[in-house]
């Protein structure tokens, strides 16, 4: 999510965000309760995100979509300015979770990658082009932004494990407060979504990981 000076400072501004940051993950799995996992097996990421944001529409569209959602949506593979970087030399974010909820508007960003033991281990998931590009504010500063694991080998229990083994074992590396605390978003459909608190240039931010089948 975009900082915002002082947000945490009133508990209910707080809670408010803490809200939207759970409302975003909501989104991404209401479109992943869309596909077939199995179906995803064989695709490379960008295909595998394009198909997950256009099932997101999809069920933000329908006729039985929470009344909740009709404020959010999401956009893939979108540019970000930051810096003095412009036009076709911008970042691009996988996806983007608005909300018109409240002004000004809200985001959530997430960053993609497959997760396989042979081709696509965690290492390269929490690596400079995974979870530390957004702590190192590639996409622009942020206290809030969740990486995704598309999981193509084992099981998403498996991975969260080695996520959360991989980021205690060595905080240095992946800029971990110390001690390394590891926190779930929500109870309910949130109750394996999770995160802990990173650190780059005095700039704290909170990395969330929600991880999904797709195979």
């Amino acid at each position: 999510m975009t900082k915002r000076k002082g947000s945490n400072s009133n508990p209910v501004a707080a809670g408010i965000v803490d809200s939207f940051v759970r409302r975003s993950h909501q989104v991404i799995q209401l479109g992943h309760d869309r596909l077939v996992p199995k179906d995803l097996a064989e695709l490379e990421e960008p295909a595998i995100t394009g198909k997950l944001v256009d099932a997101i529409k999809e069920a933000l569209d329908a006729d039985d979509a929470p009344r909740w959602s009709k404020h959010f949506w999401p956009v893939d593979d979108e540019p970000v300015t930051v810096g003095t970087k412009v036009g076709k030399d911008r970042p691009k974010i996988d996806i983007t979770v608005y909300s018109t909820s409240k002004k000004p508007t809200r985001l959530f960003r997430f960053e993609a990658k497959r997760l396989s033991s042979t081709t696509h281990p965690a290492g390269i998931y929490l690596g400079e082009d995974g979870m530390l590009s957004l702590i190192k504010g590639h996409y622009g500063l942020v206290e809030w932004a969740g990486m995704i694991g598309y999981v193509q080998s084992e099981s998403c229990s498996d991975w969260a494990d080695k996520i959360r083994n991989a980021v205690t074992t060595d905080p240095k590396k992946h800029l971990a407060n110390e001690p390394v605390k590891f926190a779930e978003l929500g109870s309910g459909e949130l109750k394996d979504v999770f995160y802990a608190v990173h650190a780059h240039k005095n700039q704290n931010c909170r990395i969330t990981h929600i991880l999904l089948m797709a195979s």
